[in-house]
């Protein structure tokens, strides 16, 4: 079964089931699978292209599914897609969830996701272990438990779009890593605790400069410091 599509966004609907094919998406457009009963026995889902998303909460499966470069995992209708980084890593896919739906990345321990995040809804960090992000933000990250880290020590940081946004909850840490003779760049909102009473830290390093009267970061976005 080839579905390609372009700009069309597709949606599969019903309380049947697709069994024993190969499910192929092309092409940039979104496919969406309305219910848990539409991946059938024996089927299996090849997107090369484009965005899959979900619409119904599920956890993505470790197997059944392949991912091309440039291919997306999204969210959909207010759904809820878990992806345990422990079980199913080094994804090449990037995250596209929609407004009011989520993808929540569970780190078991210290993992590195190095795909774009982008799309109108949120993307979740769960776990204790440290998620360090290496590609872009245009998106909406929430980290509810565990430190986020972005830059990897190796490169001057230009990270996130203006519209993006960070959001830390209680408990939780932003670390900011990179490496540079020049200034870097967070264009995303940071979001530092919502309420009065959350403790958030956020910590930047630059691995070329001597001392800390040497780091030079420019946060073009804005910056909420516990709800206020």
């Amino acid at each position: 079964m080839l579905v390609r599509n372009s700009t069309t966004r597709y949606e599969l609907t019903g309380t049947g089931g697709i069994a024993n094919t190969v499910i192929t998406k092309e092409g940039a457009g979104t496919l969406v699978l309305g219910s848990a009963s539409i991946l059938g026995t024996g089927t299996t889902v090849a997107v090369s292209q484009g965005v899959l998303a979900f619409s119904y909460d599920t956890a993505l499966p470790a197997t059944g599914i392949t991912w091309g470069a440039g291919s997306f995992l999204g969210a959909a209708n207010g759904a809820t897609v878990t992806v345990d980084l422990g079980a199913v890593t080094n994804p090449v896919f990037s995250l596209s969830p929609d407004a009011n739906s989520f993808i929540t990345l569970a780190t078991p321990s210290d993992i590195v996701f190095g795909n774009a995040i982008t799309g109108a809804g949120t993307v979740r960090k769960t776990g204790t272990g440290l998620l360090k992000l290496t590609g872009s933000n245009s998106g909406h990250i929430l980290v509810q438990e565990g430190n986020l880290q972005v830059g990897d020590n190796t490169a001057s940081i230009n990270w996130g779009s203006a519209g993006s946004s960070v959001t830390l909850h209680d408990g939780t840490m932003l670390n900011i890593s990179g490496r540079s003779n020049s200034h870097h760049v967070i264009g995303s909102d940071l979001v530092l605790g919502t309420s009065a009473s959350d403790s958030v830290s956020l910590r930047w390093n630059d691995a070329s400069q001597a001392n800390a009267t040497n780091y030079q970061y420019n946060f073009t976005g804005n910056v909420t410091v516990n709800g206020m």
